[in-house]
């Protein structure tokens, strides 16, 4: 997302003496979850998306980032072609053990904003492929290369990041994923599982028996009352 966060992740990192490698899109990537249905009919695709990369490398040259683009591999071609006839083998799609096609159709419920499909969705079913399998090839290639310590990523579902997150789980290579909490100003960040992924069991077990002071008692009333209203939510 290009964001102040992880420009602050990024040289905090570089602060600790760690090499950090920032991949962003470029111009000629055909789709990702933040091209939803809605922006293409307000902007239009190209519109949309050509500012959005613009704003983030005036942004990260202003803050001193050095990025590379993800690159495009020959192989996803030759893949979608071989699929591209039909939205079902598109959907039931699978690759060196991972369900690309589930991975799509999540993002065809994100793009509409609905489990109903369009008269276009084998259209933007390959899109979201190719950029799933892109994504993919390009990571894969940079973790084979090299010797990471964590892979940093966003929310780790949709055809961005679930390719990632799930080689990342086949290898047992360490990776973090971070997203916007429930409650405003505030981020989450989960290791090795995606972000929205909410399971506090652990947490639980380590606090279940711990007595809150008056202090904290307050703070979790005042959130339960928030909660009534949504007062303090990113989403309502």
């Amino acid at each position: 997302y290009s964001t102040p966060l992880e420009v602050l992740m990024y040289h905090l990192l570089i602060d600790k003496g760690l090499k950090v490698d920032y991949s962003i899109y470029d111009e000629n990537i055909p789709s990702n979850e933040i091209i939803t249905r809605e922006r293409v009919k307000n902007y239009g695709k190209e519109r949309f998306w050509n500012n959005s990369v613009k704003n983030a490398q005036r942004f990260l040259k202003h803050s001193k980032v050095n990025y590379e683009f993800i690159t495009y591999d020959e192989k996803v071609d030759f893949l979608i072609e071989k699929n591209k006839n039909s939205i079902e083998s598109i959907l039931k799609f699978e690759y060196e053990g991972i369900k690309f096609g589930e991975i799509v159709k999540g993002a065809l419920y994100r793009f509409y904003k609905s489990y109903s499909y369009e008269d276009d969705v084998l259209v933007y079913a390959k899109k979201f492929m190719y950029t799933a399998l892109t994504n993919y090839f390009y990571f894969k290639k940079k973790i084979d290369q090299k010797k990471y310590k964590y892979i940093i990523f966003s929310h780790g579902i949709y055809c961005t990041w679930a390719p990632i997150a799930k080689y990342c789980d086949s290898i047992g290579q360490d990776y973090i994923c971070y997203d916007r909490a429930k409650t405003s100003g505030h981020v989450t960040f989960n290791l090795n599982k995606p972000s929205p992924v909410w399971d506090i069991s652990q947490a639980w077990n380590r606090l279940k028996d711990y007595r809150l002071s008056s202090l904290e008692l307050n703070k979790v009333n005042h959130y339960f009352s928030e909660r009534e209203l949504q007062k303090g939510d990113v989403f309502a």
